[in-house]
C-alpha cells in the first residue's frame, strides 16, 4: 500500500496529540516558518511534512520584516493571519469555551469553523485536501490555501 501525504499527516498528528498548544500558536508557528519559502511556487511534500512537524515547538524569533513573496504566497499568508486573527477574536469572545463549538461556530468577522485545535484541524485539512484525490496535487501555494481552509471547515 502507498504511503500517502494524507497518511503521513495523520501520523503526524497522533505524534504532537495532546501537547495542548493553541491552534493559534500552531498557525503562527507555521507562518513564521514558511516565510522562508515565499519565493517558492511548489513545495515538495517533505518540505510541507516538514514545516507542518517544526510548528509544533515554538518558531523562532524573527525581526519584523517585509516578506514580498509570490502573489500566492501573499494570499497562502493572508489565509492564515485571517485565521490566527478568528481564533484570536473567537478567544477574546468566549467562544472557544463553549463546549459545542466542534459542531460549527461563526467567528465575529463571519468565517465559519469547525477544527480549533492543531490535530483535528490537520487532520481535516488533510481529509478535505488530499483524500479523494486520484493523485496528490502539486503543493502550490494555492493547493495549500486550500489545506488551511479544508483546516477550518472540513467535519
Amino acid at each position: 500500500m502507498e504511503h500517502t501525504l494524507d497518511d503521513a499527516i495523520g501520523e503526524l498528528v497522533r505524534e504532537h496529540a495532546g501537547l495542548g498548544l493553541a491552534l493559534e500558536a500552531y498557525l503562527g508557528n507555521l507562518r513564521t516558518l514558511a516565510r522562508a519559502h515565499a519565493d517558492r511556487d511548489v513545495l515538495t511534500p517533505t518540505e510541507w511534512l516538514a514545516l507542518l512537524r517544526a510548528a509544533f515547538q515554538p518558531a523562532p524569533e524573527v525581526a519584523a520584516m517585509m516578506v514580498v513573496g509570490t502573489d500566492a504566497y501573499r494570499a497562502w499568508d493572508n489565509c492564515v493571519a485571517e485565521q490566527i486573527r478568528d481564533l484570536a477574536e473567537m478567544r477574546a469572545a468566549g467562544a472557544l469555551d463553549d463546549e459545542h463549538r466542534y459542531f460549527g461556530i461563526n467567528a465575529p468577522r463571519g468565517a465559519r469553523w469547525f477544527n480549533f485545535d492543531p490535530s483535528t484541524y490537520l487532520e481535516c485539512a488533510a481529509a478535505g485536501t488530499f483524500e479523494d484525490a486520484d493523485e496528490p496535487p502539486a503543493l502550490t501555494w494555492p493547493t495549500l490555501t486550500a489545506f488551511l481552509e479544508a483546516g477550518r471547515l472540513y467535519e
